[in-house]
């Protein structure tokens, strides 16, 4: 383990008991006229890019697991894609039971963005289709090398055959130091902010929110799941800085949903703008909210310091 170990906090917002939940009804899923891109066939896995994995036995709460692993996408998708990032701990106030460890291999002291955002996508889409949620260790491999590994853990974990270099960083963590946090932003306002007609999550990001404006028919956690984080696979490879594109996402099969995401344009020249950075920020605010109040079809507009930038849908696919 590298001695210079990160931590992202993640999932800081937290869901208002007092929040209005939108009526279910019609979701709009019109683009305005603007091209919408099929990205469902961009951001494969590249093929060079393996893993093997070890379940250890200890449950981990399904829908805890798999929301670190979204935030941890989220926050590694705004990071340059062929970079490399040191040792980090991926945590979070709101599901604070379940902790993901990133870690390189010797003699590697770093590893490549893109290889922990193919591992966290692969071990939760193994997770979910062996419907399987427990303390886990996976081993990214590249070219048939092993250069990093995936730990799944419980926060109070002691046991040494959970990741023992993870628990080990665990215990470690206040005596190193340089440590570098990674928050989900600077803003002090952890807490929903709730309108009357919809349910707006601020996501703890400053100047960043998103309005869920519609909710309709069911949908199964899974398909939820598995079409954002297809999604964040997408848009990791993007720019966080560049102006999003109108894209729709169709979850891989067996999985039936489609997420669509287009930008207003803005209506002066100085105007915010949808980027792929807010949009991969804002993603995660899908599962959560749907976990607090049902899993089922959604609309939502995505908010830059109150001035919409952008919207989008969740929906069932037509497979």
């Amino acid at each position: 383990m590298n001695s210079s170990v990160g931590t992202i906090l993640l999932g800081l917002a937290i869901l208002s008991s007092a929040a209005t939940v939108p009526p279910i009804g019609s979701i709009n899923l019109s683009d305005d006229g603007i091209p919408v891109l099929d990205a469902s066939q961009l951001g494969a896995i590249d093929p060079r890019f393996t893993m093997t994995h070890q379940y250890n036995g200890q449950a981990l709460n399904e829908d805890h697991c798999l929301m670190n692993i979204v935030y941890l996408l989220s926050e590694l998708s705004v990071l340059d894609f062929t970079s490399s990032i040191d040792p980090t701990i991926g945590m979070g106030d709101k599901y604070p039971d379940v902790v993901t460890v990133l870690d390189a291999l010797a003699p590697r002291r770093t590893v490549e963005t893109r290889l922990f955002i193919w591992g966290l996508y692969a071990a939760a889409t193994l997770m979910i289709a062996q419907n399987v949620f427990q303390t886990a260790g996976f081993t990214l491999q590249w070219d048939g090398i092993a250069v990093g590994t995936i730990t799944l853990m419980k926060a109070t974990s002691t046991s040494s055959g959970v990741g023992s270099n993870a628990t080990d960083v665990l215990a470690q963590e206040s005596q190193v130091p340089d440590i570098i946090p990674i928050t989900m932003g600077t803003s002090t306002n952890d807490s929903y902010s709730v309108a009357t007609t919809n349910t707006t999550d601020n996501l703890g990001i400053e100047g960043l929110s998103v309005a869920f404006t519609g909710f309709r028919n069911p949908l199964p956690r899974q398909d939820v799941y598995m079409t954002v984080m297809k999604s964040l696979l997408y848009i990791a490879e993007k720019s966080d800085t560049d102006e999003l594109l109108p894209f729709q996402i169709v979850a891989p099969r067996p999985y039936n949903a489609i997420l669509r995401m287009t930008q207003y344009r803005p209506t002066q020249p100085t105007g915010e703008t949808l980027t792929y950075g807010w949009a991969s920020q804002a993603l995660p605010a899908i599962p959560q909210t749907l976990l607090q109040y049902g899993w089922r079809e959604a609309s939502f507009e995505v908010l830059v310091d109150g001035v919409p930038v952008g919207k989008g849908a969740l929906v069932k696919g037509t497979r």
